[in-house]
């Protein structure tokens, strides 16, 4: 329609399974800040809690999907 080709299956899951990687790495990323943080405030936890959050959505979404090769 409009000119846009049909969106594949395969490239909404390599989307998916990119932006897992993108996810996984940012939350390990604030495990460890505030591992090593002294002073902790609370957008910090929240930001923690959102990206885990948004990670544990799309592994699941994954899993629905019948996606392999996400670890």
């Amino acid at each position: 329609m409009f000119g846009k080709g049909k969106i594949k299956k395969k490239d909404i899951d390599e989307e998916l399974i990119h932006r897992i990687h993108q996810l996984k790495k940012e939350k390990d990323r604030m495990n460890a800040l505030m591992k090593n943080s002294v002073d902790l405030n609370d957008g910090i936890f929240a930001d923690q809690a959102c990206t885990e959050g948004k990670y544990f959505f799309l592994l699941r979404e994954a899993r629905q999907r019948k996606i392999r090769g996400i670890h």
